[in-house]
């Protein structure tokens, strides 16, 4: 069923969409790793209790983190990915995940540069220019609760930080509790359809992903079992699958033939390739097109109850 030559083009495309958002899926994606976030060599030099007034983002979840916590007017620079909120769109732009610009980032002369683990080359270029670095994860969603707090604490904004958590806490257990009382359907997710709109092999979560943790806090049972995070499948590998449901997760995947939206046209595509499963037949085919899909930061609780509802939504069987 699944391919056991994963290409190494496949991680390192999933890796790259969670860490940097919807401008990258269909090309890029995850890596999963436990829950961290930790300060540099750098930053446990700097005071943690002062206020950060000038702070670079690496990353599209790192500046949305910023600004759920008020801390908007002091970001000087994001990613050319920051998209989110509309103001980040306004920051000055540092290029991207492996290509930042150091000059940029250093004639702007930030107290703090927050980014990923994965940026490792330019953590240690800024630990030696004597900047302080703030380095949290965002692979689950105990990252992004990690993240959350740290961020809080390095800026100084330590209640907001709180709060913040304290209300995505009560939403995720809201739904987490309204699921235990409904059936457990069996649920595919498909990454960013199949990396550009070709059904001829899909590229699925696992449970232990970020969107295998939204399964399963949303009331599904992840179809695939295996211990692959990102597990390529064929037609067949689908049909023995027999997921219940599926959800495609394609931000800025086109599926689009002449007079039909990227919905319908993703859906149709889908039906053609998944004749002959549980969700084919009831109708149980989502494509989800949000951007917060692919950006684990704060709007991981609307991805959450996006996927919850379509869950619990009644089958519509064909007759």
């Amino acid at each position: 069923m699944v391919n056991s030559s994963l290409t190494r083009t496949i991680v390192v495309l999933i890796i790259t969409a969670l860490a940097f958002g919807g401008s990258y899926l269909g090309k890029r994606a995850l890596r999963v790793q436990e829950p961290a976030a930790s300060l540099s060599l750098a930053s446990r030099k700097a005071p943690a209790y002062l206020p950060c007034r000038r702070i670079v983002s690496l990353a599209p979840s790192i500046t949305e983190t910023l600004f759920a916590l008020g801390l908007g007017d002091n970001v000087v620079a994001v990613t050319r990915y920051c998209e989110f909120p509309a103001e980040a769109r306004k920051k000055a732009r540092i290029g991207g995940f492996y290509d930042a610009n150091y000059e940029a980032i250093l004639s702007l002369a930030p107290d703090l540069v927050i980014l990923l683990p994965e940026q490792e080359n330019i953590r240690q270029f800024l630990d030696k220019a004597g900047f302080s670095v703030l380095v949290v994860n965002n692979k689950t969603i105990a990252d992004i609760f990690a993240a959350i707090a740290a961020i809080g604490s390095r800026c100084g904004v330590e209640e907001r930080s709180v709060s913040l958590a304290a209300d995505l806490t009560a939403r995720r257990d809201h739904i987490r509790q309204g699921a235990r009382r409904l059936s457990r359907p069996r649920v595919m997710v498909s990454i960013g359809g199949n990396m550009g709109g070709h059904l001829d092999k899909i590229c699925v979560a696992g449970p232990r992903t970020f969107y295998g943790q939204l399964v399963d806090l949303a009331g599904g049972v992840n179809a695939y079992q295996g211990k692959l995070a990102f597990p390529e499948i064929s037609r067949e590998g689908l049909l023995e699958l027999n997921p219940e449901v599926i959800i495609d997760i394609a931000v800025n995947t086109d599926y689009r033939a002449s007079g039909e939206s990227a919905r319908a046209a993703g859906i149709r595509k889908w039906r053609e390739a998944a004749s002959g499963t549980a969700a084919a037949r009831d109708n149980r085919i989502y494509v989800l097109e949000k951007d917060y899909m692919v950006i684990p930061g704060p709007r991981f609780i609307l991805a959450l109850e996006d996927i919850a509802s379509v869950l619990h939504s009644e089958p519509k069987r064909k007759p």
